[in-house]
């Protein structure tokens, strides 16, 4: 997971970038403006979020009397 980590903090600029150069001509018109860095934070997340792994759910061992 740590190697992920580094490349999607590294792509998720990049993606940034990409989107508010090209966001008049994709979306219409539309600019990001100061809203391409919580999109960047959103892109950050979710990538974040999809790499991560849930932990193990807890093994506890049953007692032998029951």
């Amino acid at each position: 997971m740590g190697k992920w980590v580094v490349v999607i903090c590294l792509l998720s600029p990049a993606i940034s970038f990409v989107l508010d150069k090209n966001s008049a001509q994709w979306f219409h018109g539309f600019t990001f403006g100061f809203l391409i860095l919580a999109m960047n934070a959103l892109i950050t997340f979710a990538g974040l979020w999809f790499v991560s792994q849930p932990s193990p759910p807890a093994v506890t061992e049953a007692s032998e009397s029951e």
